[in-house]
């Protein structure tokens, strides 16, 4: 019987930093790296570390201006942090390797994916975004801020990390002060803290991982790339002068981007589904040019499908349509669940026994199959309804649909019926699968 996997930290320089990392697993093993999240650091990995020891050569360094990482106190820039990655890789001397990224290491993995893809094999992303900040996010706006976000964290760098993983109330103020604390009750900012009242931390963090990572954060060069990561290398867009949102044609307002991009391949192009104007564009390559491919009545929400020339789209009025992305303009069929609440989950595409359906799941706790082929395209396969609401994505494979519920239980089922196959409950709300 073998005993726990051994950890080990290392320190190595490479063509622009000396990083510190985690390491652990066979070094014949598939390498496979972590990115950590703000505000923490290779630290946070190791739950999964020794897990994943088992079948790959794990690394989980420290980005740049974090833990045990240099903090040369430069702007940085999205490109500037993926390039640290290839660099820390090849001072390791692997070629190949599975990247993984949570939160801001997230952001730094898809950047690093996009403009090295000859040096990532596989790529998971956790809990992250993309391509432009998220609306509601308002401490993204609050980094912005100068000298304001760095008054802050010269005063509270301690007290912010010993309130988010240890639960102790910080002496800080509400918005504009801080973005971290509910908003006073005649203001209109938006509250940051609704969506944890029922938070533990004591859950997940000991006392020593508090510690670790109050002692790691609270210096002044982890500050500067904190502001720096999201101040410099978090793109807003705005309107010209005239008016005109970049690469694209028209005078839009500022557009925020909900799903992920989808690159289709038959036509060299992304897919950017608008949240703030319902639009879905297809944007070139090189990004000097887009258009329009569908307009939607309600912003569009949920992930991207493209099937071959057809892309499968949801919007908040609880419908989903099917579009040529060949041919712009009104759908080959809409769908239409008849609820005044979202679509929150999927959509999926499926093979089954009675054809290909898409799966979808709303914030009202529907969980609905359509058919996507023949006669009954855009019609209901099945429909069942689960007690909770439904938070986060649907994954559908193998027959199989999987569905994580805000009831804490991740739900099996029949992708042909919608019948529960299997449920088995977890310790924390299930906002992905």
């Amino acid at each position: 019987m073998t005993g726990p996997t051994s950890i080990d930290s290392h320190y190595i320089d490479t063509a622009g930093l000396r990083f510190h990392y985690l390491a652990a697993g066979d070094e014949e093993a598939p390498p496979v790296v972590l990115l950590h999240g703000f505000p923490q650091t290779s630290h946070m990995w190791r739950h999964q570390i020794p897990v994943l020891a088992e079948r790959y050569r794990v690394y989980a360094p420290d980005t740049r201006g974090y833990g045990g990482t240099d903090k040369p106190r430069v702007r940085v820039t999205r490109d500037l942090l993926a390039r640290d990655i290839v660099d820390f890789i090849d001072a390791l001397g692997i070629e190949h390797c599975s990247l993984v990224g949570h939160d801001w290491g997230g952001i730094i993995a898809f950047k690093a994916a996009l403009e090295y893809p000859d040096r990532f094999t596989r790529l998971g992303l956790v809990d992250t975004l993309c391509t432009v900040w998220i609306p509601w996010g308002i401490h993204g706006y609050w980094f912005k801020c100068e000298p304001e976000a760095e008054q802050f964290w010269e005063r509270h760098a301690g007290e912010f990390i010993n309130s988010i993983f240890g639960g102790v109330e910080g002496s800080y103020g509400p918005p504009p002060h801080s973005p971290w604390k509910a908003p006073l009750a005649d203001s209109d900012a938006q509250d940051p803290g609704r969506a944890m009242a029922d938070w533990d931390p004591s859950k997940y963090w000991t006392a020593d991982d508090v510690e670790h990572y109050r002692e790691a954060f609270d210096q002044p060069g982890s500050h500067f790339h904190a502001v720096s990561y999201y101040r410099d290398a978090l793109p807003f867009h705005f309107p010209d002068d005239d008016g005109n949102f970049p690469g694209l044609d028209g005078e839009i307002e500022p557009v925020a981007f909900y799903a992920d991009p989808v690159w289709v391949e038959s036509t060299d192009e992304w897919l950017l589904a608008g949240y703030s104007d319902g639009a879905l564009y297809a944007v070139r390559r090189d990004g000097e040019s887009a258009r329009l491919v569908f307009d939607s009545e309600d912003r569009l929400v949920a992930d991207l499908v493209v099937d071959g020339t057809r892309v499968y789209v949801a919007d908040t009025g609880y419908r989903v349509y099917a579009v040529d992305i060949e041919q712009p303009g009104e759908p080959i069929w809409t769908w239409d669940g008849g609820s005044d609440l979202q679509i929150w989950g999927g959509p999926a595409l499926v093979d089954t026994e009675r054809g290909r359906l898409l799966i979808v799941a709303g914030l009202d706790g529907r969980i609905s199959a359509i058919n996507v082929d023949g006669e009954l395209a855009g019609r209901s396969a099945w429909q069942i309804e689960i007690e909770s609401g439904i938070a986060g994505s649907i994954g559908a494979t193998d027959g199989l649909v999987f569905v994580g519920g805000l009831d804490r239980t991740l739900y099996g089922l029949d992708a042909a019926t919608g019948a529960q196959i299997w449920a088995t409950e977890a310790s924390h709300w299930l906002w992905g699968t």
